[in-house]
């Protein structure tokens, strides 16, 4: 078939390529004058065809060039692309193109819906329901399948037990009663939770152990029959350390009670963080209270077969093995109530009873007191002198009747008795002038201490021997 490329019009700017049965070759260019239209005039019915046959042709442009494809103008004419006719007209913002099932391509606006109708097909296990189905849909989907489900990709079903053990790797548990064997690791630095064995001292609970099982934590409770080995009776539940690790327990992730591995109870005061610790005193291994480096402590401490009451500053008071009760202090038996009721010192003549700045206001008892005037207590026994015969006659003319200060100030001037007796400072002087120093003789008494940071002396008198000494002069 020979192509004829014709100008179109009548036109002075349109010319003809080629005549009939002219072909155009490979690498030829066609390129009319300016300002010309290149028309490609086809007969009737027949096509353009670019390149050989069997073999793809390109219609390219050059120079970056749009390609223009225009039916001729007048109006009933149509752009064709594999016999499907493209509309004329650029149609409307946001149409769509539409087809009419013809080879008729048309412009068309988008349409809106709503759905009329939505159903659940009951299939594979599953089961459903639709509320409003024809405006807003509610869909619940639901199954007959009872107890564990399983799927296979298409459809769901029952799980048997094996096939819960096959998708765990292990066989689980069951809540109603089954027994668990072996370990549970909880933790990935190796701690593990596991039941005790039955066979350990017959004892169930629940352990807590580290990875090489020497740091435990047991939760045990005993059934009707008492355990030896934890010291507990039948009914009890024990709490028990394994290891020489200690228990603590605290609150707000504070420790405020620690049992030590030896028994040791140290309780934590909230307020001032002293610890009071309850058990063996680390230096005697004696029961004990300790809190701010003091000590209390219940139980034998010095005497065998003594149960007593001590403190850490060496005081204690306690039973002793001949069943006395005894007050300690500095680690000394100070004073002693013996199994008759006497009253008895610590230690044989070593201590007083009072003392100078610290005196007792009044001693009651059947009879007086009893001194010791054994020969074989005394050394030094002579007649007195006669310097001292004279000092016992100054004292005989001293005696003289008076009232007590702190008496007067207690109970009025009327109200404070009359004592008779000797003023110490006179005895003294009795002493001075027969040039003898009182100080030396047991009669007289002085003594000085410090109080309140002012030093106070008092002198006082023993009767007894200042009336053998006055009668001595008579």
């Amino acid at each position: 078939m020979a192509i004829t490329l014709n100008a179109k019009g009548t036109s002075t700017s349109s010319f003809i390529v080629g005549k009939d049965g002219t072909t155009i070759t490979q690498g030829g260019v066609i390129s009319p004058p300016a300002d010309t239209d290149l028309t490609i005039d086809l007969d009737a019915g027949k096509t353009l065809v670019v390149g050989p046959t069997n073999i793809s042709g390109v219609i390219t442009t050059s120079n970056n060039q749009d390609l223009h494809i225009n039916p001729s103008t007048g109006g009933g004419q149509y752009l064709f692309l594999n016999e499907n006719r493209w509309p004329d007209s650029d149609g409307t913002s946001n149409q769509v193109l539409k087809t009419n099932g013809s080879g008729v391509l048309s412009w068309t606006s988008t349409g809106s819906g709503s759905v009329t109708d939505v159903s659940v097909e009951t299939a594979n296990g599953f089961a459903g329901s639709v509320a409003t189905s024809t405006s807003t849909p509610a869909i619940t989907l639901s199954t007959t399948v009872t107890g564990v489900l399983k799927g296979n990709g298409t459809a769901i079903s029952a799980a048997a037990s094996g096939d819960i053990t096959t998708a765990l790797g292990y066989t689980p548990v069951d809540k109603a009663g089954d027994t668990m064997t072996g370990n549970l690791i909880i933790s990935g630095d190796g701690q593990m939770l596991r039941p005790r064995a039955a066979s350990t001292a017959g004892i169930p609970g629940l352990r807590i152990e580290d990875n090489t099982g020497t740091r435990t934590l047991e939760v045990l409770s005993l059934g009707s029959t008492a355990s030896s080995a934890y010291g507990a009776a039948a009914g009890e539940s024990i709490i028990v350390t394994g290891g020489a690790g200690a228990l603590k327990l605290g609150t707000n992730s504070t420790t405020r009670v620690t049992i030590g591995s030896a028994g040791n109870v140290t309780i934590i005061d909230p307020s001032s963080g002293t610890a009071l610790t309850v058990g063996d005193n680390s230096t005697t291994g004696k029961t004990a209270l300790a809190a701010g480096g003091f000590t209390l402590g219940i139980g034998q401490q010095w005497e065998s077969g003594a149960a007593e009451i001590w403190t850490s500053k060496n005081t204690r008071i306690g039973t002793t093995s001949a069943n006395f009760l005894a007050i300690h202090t500095n680690g000394t038996e100070r004073i002693s109530f013996e199994s008759s009721g006497n009253i008895a010192a610590g230690v044989d003549n070593s201590q007083t009873f009072g003392t100078s700045s610290r005196r007792w206001s009044v001693i009651y008892a059947g009879t007086g007191t009893i001194n010791t005037s054994d020969e074989n207590e005394k050394t030094e026994i002579e007649e007195l002198s006669a310097a001292e015969l004279a000092v016992a006659v100054r004292i005989k003319g001293l005696i003289k009747k008076f009232k007590f200060k702190d008496a007067v100030a207690l109970k009025g001037t009327n109200g404070a008795r009359i004592h008779v007796g000797v003023i110490a400072q006179e005895v003294e002087l009795a002493f001075i002038l027969e040039g003898l120093d009182a100080n030396r003789y047991g009669l007289f008494c002085e003594d000085t201490w410090e109080e309140d940071g002012e030093t106070i002396t008092r002198l006082g008198v023993r009767y007894d021997e200042l009336l053998a000494f006055v009668i001595a002069a008579l």
